[in-house]
């Protein structure tokens, strides 16, 4: 969904428009950022913050471990706010 979203934001955003995505840990922040990139849009990291994981990725964290995503006992996540800007 997120490459589909990527792709797209540029014909859905008016010229100067801004498109911001939440990642957290899981995620891949610098392919977004060049699927952003690439579609023509201006992309940057506007925010990163650590935190205690919430209740959707603690309810999933048992598998993200499994699956190499997140350390075994790691409940703290790192949020990014990437952001797309259209050009004029």
């Amino acid at each position: 969904m997120l490459d589909r979203i990527c792709r797209e934001a540029p014909r859905l955003l008016a010229p100067g428009g801004v498109l911001l995505i939440v990642q957290s840990s899981p995620a891949d922040v610098p392919a977004t950022l060049t699927a952003l990139r690439r579609s023509g849009l201006r992309a940057s990291v506007a925010a990163r913050r650590r935190q205690a994981i919430g209740p959707v990725m603690t309810g999933r964290a048992g598998l993200f471990e499994r699956l190499g995503l997140i350390a075994p006992g790691d409940r703290a996540e790192d949020l990014a706010v990437v952001r797309g800007v259209r050009q004029r």
